[in-house]
């Protein structure tokens, strides 16, 4: 047998397997793109709405998702985003509240337009930051509820004359 029949052998037996591997690897990609997409849509969905828990298993999953050199800035960003969710002010002055806030909402602007860049989207930072639907009854609810609760467990712990 030639050289040139060998190869063709060859081919024949190693192609099928070969296309296997190859399928593998694009199903793998999909798995990690559609996981990628949505911590991120989930992120983008709640943005308005950053103490949902929804909200804060997406943020927790960034280092699971997004690890590696080509998601670098995402997970710089979620650092940082991180470290100034941890230095809430301890006094609770309304500027220095206010102040914390409007940071907290540029680091979070700043987490999802990396996050975006990476996975294909383009937003500017004014859409991420104010293109989102927050009906005020919603945060009327949130305030409502943990209104009562503070005052049944202030009912719970009374202790009366």
């Amino acid at each position: 047998m030639t050289l040139n029949e060998w190869l063709t052998i060859l081919a024949i037996v190693l192609a099928p397997v070969f296309a296997v591997q190859v399928q593998k690897w694009l199903e793998i990609f999909r798995e990690e793109r559609a996981r990628r997409l949505f911590v991120f849509k989930t992120l983008m969905a709640t943005r308005a709405a950053t103490v949902s828990s929804e909200h804060v298993q997406a943020l927790n999953m960034i280092d699971l998702e997004f690890r590696g050199k080509r998601y670098k800035h995402v997970t710089d960003s979620w650092k940082t985003y991180l470290d100034h969710l941890d230095s809430f002010p301890k006094e609770q002055g309304e500027s220095a509240l206010q102040l914390w806030a409007e940071k907290r909402a540029n680091c979070l602007t700043t987490l999802l337009m990396e996050m975006g860049k990476c996975l294909g989207y383009d937003f500017d930072a004014v859409h991420v930051k104010k293109g989102v639907y927050a009906p005020k009854a919603h945060g009327q609810m949130e305030e409502d509820n943990l209104r009562i609760r503070r005052e049944i467990i202030n009912l719970s712990t009374f202790s009366g004359p």
